[in-house]
């Protein structure tokens, strides 16, 4: 809902719990004036307008005829340099017709609407329901022919505000871009902790949470896309907030490429935070008539912790980011071959992979890299559509139909932004490739950037795209990038336009996929960069769900995937059982476990199925069944982060909009020794409901009990001998079972008293020996009691 008081030119933008204020000062700037929990509308909130009204020392005063206006204390929404606003800009702009870099924007008219502005070109929130509103606050220079149209959009049901600006120079003479963030705001704060995201190549989503100091701190990216060394998401909480505490602001840019998230505390206890394409290496040149449009921001405020931040966004990016053919359609329990083979398969390989597959329930499988001509590493092949006849006799069409023939859809994997020096495309094409002329190319995984500012480029690909997609009849798709950019110069580009380029390419990659997008709506997309290079916003609106790294440990799974759910549902992230020892960090954990992580996103098997043992086959079968029968309210419902006391522990639950089921994950890293009892509280539940607990049945292998298993035993086996083997291999020995009738009240405040852990004693019915990186799973239901 938006409510305007046109007499004190006040816009109050209303969700279902928060209220963001905005007002037209006296010398016409648009200043923010609240931002927090909902508050109820009136005719007057003139009172918000908090600002000191004295003269202050050392400051620039705005105009002569008010001393005491200046433009460093108040909290502004669209904030230049030049008038004596000394924070961080998050705009500026050079007019090429005096040189002059300074900008005063002022309110000249808005328009209140019920249809979301087009963001031209870019991916943006869609689908706003009945009850949505859109206000659009242009401003204008002062005395350059420039516009800034500010867009907002509240999506009262999901709690969020979409907010992006689009720049017009309606005069005769070019102005130049220099910096143009999405959306800026000013917070009458200085007593707040940053939360964000950073990483590396399999350790992406690592939480970072520390206090702010006065001066500025900033995140971003350099390397041509969003980056695993910091994600393109960001919150300002309180200093007490928890998962169940607490204020916090969040805030995400839609957007792959380039970016910077900027946040500053001012002398005057002030905090500004920025978002948008970043301005390293950016000049944007725009004309007389022409636009520019900043990617899309969503922010959400919760005054009750993390948690309702974080199911905020995944509300949000279910029903308005994902697309809507998607968004409530079961996802696929697939088998990717690539850490069962690599490069070395042929057909007969991936028919026996297959054909295991399908015999443990199994609906999808994924060819990975390797299949195109000439391609046996990464020295080679990129860029080739042709198949590799040798691995795949009757080509791309022949091994799908295989596929299909046995009763899997058929996938495929693709990295089409990337092209091998020993490629046809680059014998053909060296022009395409992202290198700059007379200078030696740094090497990335042995592969070349194409130009993706090129149209020709975009043009290419989409044709060869469409034929392999329509050939192969693939009902999903595996889009990498394992390259970031370096070497960026444009053989396409004018040298005005280089200084663009990194947002440019991301402009042509968008083209691109809102092509693919239209022409092939009910291909699965799955966005991948190394793992979770280029996991944001911007890719989850053409690609519902992300490979999020290569890390397939289910123990460093864990960490990452509890760090990215501040943002993205569970249905947003790829995840899958690995073979053992990890191929990341050669550690050994439970097959259980590999599962239980795994049913917290999109499960699927990502192993050499063709030498299971009889348990791993029995057990993936069970694994598989669980997560088909419960995969609606795995893949769609309300996720929760669940406190636990020890560090070694986490916990996760994911429950019904209604609240009469959920799921509960216990995840454990190294087992201590003679730990204390524990329960896990489940505060989401209703109090004045009945809920049945049950254990998932598992599993666990007597070979990990060594010679152990002789006192449950009535023979003797030698421990690690042919009959330890023989019996570990095929039978499955049940972990201890936990069923519990509980009243919701008690679950809130008790929790589920679950068993005690192993204390190095003895192990019986009323033990629950869960071990190193061991886990549980909990299903419950509401019952009659």
């Amino acid at each position: 809902m938006i409510l305007i008081n046109n007499e004190e030119q006040v816009f109050h933008l209303q969700t279902l719990n928060s209220s963001y204020i905005l007002k037209v000062s006296d010398a016409g700037h648009l200043l923010n004036l609240y931002y927090g929990p909902r508050l109820q509308h009136r005719e007057t909130l003139s009172h918000l307008n908090h600002t000191a009204q004295v003269k202050l020392g050392s400051t620039t005063a705005y105009s002569a005829s008010d001393e005491r206006y200046c433009l460093e204390t108040q909290k502004l929404e669209v904030g230049t340099a030049g008038k004596g606003d000394y924070r961080e800009p998050s705009l500026h702009i050079t007019y090429c017709d005096d040189g002059s870099s300074t900008s005063d924007f002022i309110f000249d008219r808005f328009e209140l609407s019920p249809d979301k502005p087009e963001l031209s070109g870019l991916p943006h929130s869609h689908s706003p329901s009945d009850n949505d509103l859109s206000l659009t606050i242009v401003l204008r220079e002062k005395l350059k022919p420039v516009e800034l149209h500010l867009h907002y959009t509240c999506f009262e049901k999901t709690d969020a505000i979409c907010r992006s600006m689009t720049i017009i120079n309606r005069g005769s003479e070019p102005v130049v871009l220099n910096k143009a963030c999405s959306a800026s705001l000013d917070l009458p704060r200085a007593d707040f902790e940053a939360i964000h995201l950073s990483g590396k190549w399999i350790a992406e989503g690592q939480l970072q949470r520390h206090g702010l100091n006065k001066g500025v701190f900033s995140i971003g990216s350099s390397r041509g896309v969003s980056s695993s060394s910091h994600n393109p998401f960001m919150a300002l909480v309180s200093q007490d907030s928890k998962d169940d505490y607490g204020s916090c602001y969040g805030f995400a840019l839609v957007y792959s490429g380039n970016y910077k998230i900027a946040t500053e505390v001012s002398p005057y206890d002030q905090t500004r935070i920025m978002l948008g394409v970043s301005d390293l290496d950016f000049a944007w040149p725009l004309s007389g008539g022409m636009h520019f449009t900043c990617p899309e921001v969503l922010m959400t405020f919760s005054h009750k912790g993390l948690n309702p931040m974080s199911r905020n966004f995944h509300a949000h990016i279910r029903q308005h980011i994902i697309a809507p053919t998607w968004q409530d359609q079961p996802r696929p329990v697939q088998a990717n071959n690539w850490e069962a083979t690599y490069f070395n398969f042929d057909e007969s390989k991936l028919i026996s992979l297959a054909r295991k597959a399908r015999s443990l329930g199994v609906e999808l499988f994924v060819l990975d890299d390797g299949w195109f001509s000439n391609r046996n590493d990464e020295s080679s092949g990129l860029g080739n559509y042709t198949e590799d006849r040798k691995k795949l006799p009757q080509g791309l069409a022949g091994i799908s139909r295989k596929i299909r023939q046995l009763g899997l859809q058929f996938g495929l994997w693709v990295e089409p932004e990337m092209v091998s020096v020993n490629s046809d495309l680059y014998a053909e094409h060296p022009d395409w490739a992202v290198t700059i002329p007379g200078r030696e190319a740094s090497p990335g995984r042995q592969q070349l950037v194409l130009d993706m500012s090129n149209p020709a480029v975009v043009d290419y690909l989409y044709q060869q795209l469409s034929d392999v997609f329509h050939r192969a009849k693939v009902a999903y798709v595996k889009w990498d990038h394992n390259r970031n950019l370096s070497d960026v110069y444009s053989n396409h580009l004018t040298a005005e336009q280089q200084a663009g380029f990194y947002h440019r390419y991301v402009l042509g990659l968008y083209r691109l996929l809102f092509r693919l997008k239209a022409a092939f709506p009910n291909i699965l997309f799955e966005n991948c960069s190394s793992g979770g290079n280029r996991f944001d916003l911007g890719m989850a609106f053409f690609m519902p769900q992300t490979w999020i790294s290569d890390n397939t440990d289910a123990h460093e799974r864990v960490k990452i995937q509890q760090g990215f759910s501040l943002l993205y549902p569970p249905c947003c992230m790829s995840a899958h059982v690995s073979g053992h020892p990890s191929h990341q960090v050669l550690r050994h954990t439970p097959i259980e476990s590999r599962f239980n992580v795994s049913c917290f996103g999109l499960s699927g098997y990502q192993l050499d199925l063709t030498t299971l043992t009889t348990y791993e086959e029995k057990v993936i079968r069970q694994q598989v069944s669980f997560y088909k029968e419960h995969r609606t309210l795995l893949q769609q419902g309300v996720f929760y982060r669940l406190s636990l006391s020890a560090a070694n522990q986490q916990a996760w639950m994911i429950m019904k909009e209604d609240q009469s089921e959920a799921i509960v994950g216990f995840f454990q890293g190294l087992q201590v020794s003679n730990p204390t009892m524990k329960t896990i509280k489940l505060p989401m539940l209703k109090p004045d409901a009945v809920y049945r607990v049950k254990s998932r049945e598992q599993y666990q292998n007597i070979r990990q009990y060594g010679h152990l298993v002789n006192k449950e035993l009535p023979v003797t086996i030698k421990d690690r001998g042919v009959l330890h083997g023989i019996i570990a291999n095929r039978y499955l020995l049940p972990v201890s079972s936990e069923s519990y009738i509980m009243p919701g009240d008690q679950l809130q405040h008790m929790g589920i008293p679950v068993k005690s852990q192993f204390t190095g004693t003895e192990i019986t019915e009323h033990v629950s020996h869960i071990g190193d990186f061991g886990s549980r799973i909990y299903h419950i239901r509401e019952t009659e009691a």
